[in-house]
This record gives C-alpha cells, sequence and structure tokens, in this order.
C-alpha cells in the first residue's frame, strides 16, 4: 500500500477545513460533529447522493470509528451527533414527498446504550424523536444489549439488527469458524433482534 507520506492519501477536505477535525488515534484525524459546518457539509453530500441516485436508504455508522465528537466531552456535547441525524432524517423525508419513494435511514451504534452514552449518542431521544427507522447495533463483538434497544423503542416501528465485523475484529473474533457465526447470530434472534447484518 502507499506509505502515509504519500500525498495521494492526504484527505484534502480535512486539510481545507482543519476545524472540523480531532486529533486522535487516527493519522488524519476524525471527523468532529461538534462543528456545524461539517454537519451541513455531509447532509449536502447525502442528498447529492440521493438527488443522483434511486437509494432505498442511508447508513449512518457510528461504531466503526470513534470519537465523532470532542474526545473525554462527547456526552456533553451529544446535541450535536443528534442535530446531525435529525438533519439526515428531515432531509431523508423531504426526498420522500418530492419523489414519492420512501428512504430508510438506519444508524449503526456501539453495542450497548450505556456505550452509546460514552461516545454521545443519545440513542434514547433518536429513538423518541422517530430519527431512524433501523438501530443496527454492535460491530466488533458478538454481545449486544437487544433488551436495551427494545426498551427504548417500545412503542415504536423502529426496527433492531444485530451485527458482527470480523473484518475490524480482534484476533478472537476474526474470521471466527461457521459454527460461531450459527451460535452467535442464533443468540441474537433468541434475544429478539428482527434481523442480523454483517460487515
Amino acid at each position: 500500500g502507499q506509505p502515509l507520506t504519500d500525498p495521494a492519501r492526504h484527505n484534502w477536505l480535512k486539510e481545507q477545513h482543519p476545524d472540523w477535525v480531532q486529533r486522535c488515534w487516527w493519522w488524519q484525524g476524525l471527523y468532529d460533529l461538534s462543528s456545524p459546518g461539517l454537519r451541513e457539509h455531509k447532509v449536502a453530500v447525502l442528498r447529492d447522493l440521493l438527488d443522483r441516485y434511486a437509494f432505498d436508504g442511508i447508513q449512518l455508522d457510528f461504531s466503526r470509528h470513534q470519537p465523532t465528537l470532542p474526545i473525554g466531552r462527547q456526552w456533553q456535547h451529544r446535541e450535536s451527533a443528534t442535530a446531525y441525524v435529525r438533519g439526515v432524517r428531515e432531509m431523508c423525508l423531504e426526498m420522500e414527498e418530492r419523489t414519492g419513494r420512501p428512504i430508510l435511514l438506519t444508524v449503526k451504534v456501539p453495542e450497548t446504550i450505556t456505550g452509546c452514552a460514552q461516545d454521545g449518542l443519545d440513542v434514547a431521544t433518536w429513538a423518541r424523536e422517530l430519527l431512524t427507522d433501523i438501530f443496527v447495533i454492535g460491530a466488533r463483538t458478538l454481545t449486544i444489549d437487544v433488551a436495551g434497544f427494545r426498551g427504548i423503542t417500545a412503542g415504536t416501528p423502529i426496527r433492531i439488527a444485530a451485527t458482527h465485523d470480523a473484518h475490524h475484529s480482534t484476533d478472537g473474533y476474526c474470521s471466527p469458524s461457521l459454527e460461531v457465526f450459527l451460535g452467535a447470530f442464533s443468540n441474537f434472534w433468541a434475544q429478539g433482534v428482527d434481523f442480523v447484518t454483517v460487515f
């Protein structure tokens, strides 16, 4: 692959908008949703994609790479993440009205309500305001809090999906045998998920 110093690997958008980025474990830094300009840009990009292509929906992935809010102050900035999800939801609803075609919004989040809160993701508010159609919970683990998400989505049409990302997992969970997957996904079903996804 290309060395980290190769200019082709540099993210021009992050270089042009350093206020949209926070320094962290990733050498280029990660986007910081506490920046209104970044949120507006991301919604505009998604709107452009939906204008160009007849997607059935969008998934916002909040579990693959964190942090997305200022480190150590994520919960204090939770409204920034909520404002982003709300902006995407409102844009999707506008597109639905204009095209007459439903556009589902899925959010992929950490495996527990507590984990979401640590990352500044106020999933209870997202559920209460019906900002998503589907919660996809989990990523690199085979343990998820289905009951917790059932608790915040009770009485709503929001569906719950379990997921597992074997590609980005730790060595113990990377490329497990088919029997491990069968057991894990059977466990997800037994806990009451609506469906399962994989990465």
